[in-house]
Formats: structure tokens, sequence, C-alpha cells
């Protein structure tokens, strides 16, 4: 009665901690109910990568160790290697805490430290969706000329796609702005 065309599981914490099997049980079964076309945050990530051509990509996030080990195996998946973590790990409750520019500061350190450790990486993924990293993820383009991915466009670009209704959109990074 909404007009929904599309389900998105949102957030990518939940995938990761299940893992690959249960998530993609979790999609099939969101599909099977609802009848229409389902994805979520993790699957929009990983394809707008391959998408964008990243072969190597390095990852910088509030995540455990543990939790990016299981978010490597997504990327694997599309036959993307995770040739880097710059991660400090932060509980949920105390993240919440953060102020939002204190946020953009730390995507920009984990990001920026990822990419100079890894200058392997063709590619940075900035994982989570709770902070401001748009702003972030243009700076670490023009700063190092590679792209990076975060949550939020990840998911409009797929979420076209599935729609059939992507148009890409100039100047706003390289997930946005790719056929």
């Amino acid at each position: 009665e909404r007009g929904v065309e599309l389900i998105i599981q949102n957030g990518v914490p939940l995938p990761i901690l299940i893992g690959t099997q249960a998530h993609d049980r979790m999609i099939e079964h969101m599909r099977n109910y609802t009848g229409l076309p389902a994805t979520s945050t993790v699957n929009a990530v990983v394809k707008g990568a391959r998408e964008i051509g990243i072969k190597k990509i390095v990852v910088g996030n509030k995540w455990s160790d543990a939790m990016n080990q299981s978010l490597a195996s997504f990327f694997a998946r599309e036959g993307i290697e995770v040739c880097g973590i710059a991660n400090q790990s932060i509980a949920p409750k105390d993240f919440m805490k953060i102020k939002d520019s204190t946020h953009m500061e730390l995507a920009y350190e984990l990001g920026r430290r990822g990419l100079q450790d890894h200058p392997e990486a063709d590619g940075l993924y900035l994982g989570g969706g709770s902070w401001l990293c748009e702003p972030v993820a243009k700076r670490l383009e023009d700063e190092f000329g590679k792209p990076v991915i975060c949550n939020e466009t990840a998911r409009v670009r797929h979420g076209m796609q599935m729609l059939n209704d992507w148009t890409p959109i100039a100047s706003h990074g390289r997930i946005f702005s790719t056929p």
C-alpha cells in the first residue's frame, strides 16, 4: 500500500556479524516474503567497489578485527582483496556520544592512514553509516586520487541500479560519477 519497490537491509555491522551465509538467507527471506527485489548495504558496497574497478581495497572503520575479517569475506565474493585495515574499534554506545565533527575527523584519520599504509590499494571503503563521511570521501579522493566508498552513496547507486533508474552524477565522487 506504500508503493515500495525495493527492500534494503540497512547497515553493515549486522551482516558482518552473522556472516555471508546467514546474510544471504536473510536477503532471500526478504525477497520471498515481500515478492520484491531485496539487497543490503554490504552488497551495495562490495558491488559498487567491483563496478568502479577496485581489485584491492583498504578499509577504514570503527569495527573490531573479527568484524573486519568477516567483511573481507563479502569483498572476496566479488573478487576484491582487502589488502589492509585502518580501524579504531569503538563500542556503538560510545561512538554515538561523539560529536559529528569528531566523527569526520576520525573517518579522515583512518582513511588517510589506510591509504598511506597501503599504497597498493585501488580504493578505500570508509565503513559506518552513522558517521558523516561523504565530505571526507571527497577530500580523500582529491588527496590520493583513488575512489572512496561510503555506505550511503553505495546504497543509493545500487538501489537505483536495481530499480533500473541509475544515472551517473558528475563531480560527486567516483561511486556516483561512474556509469
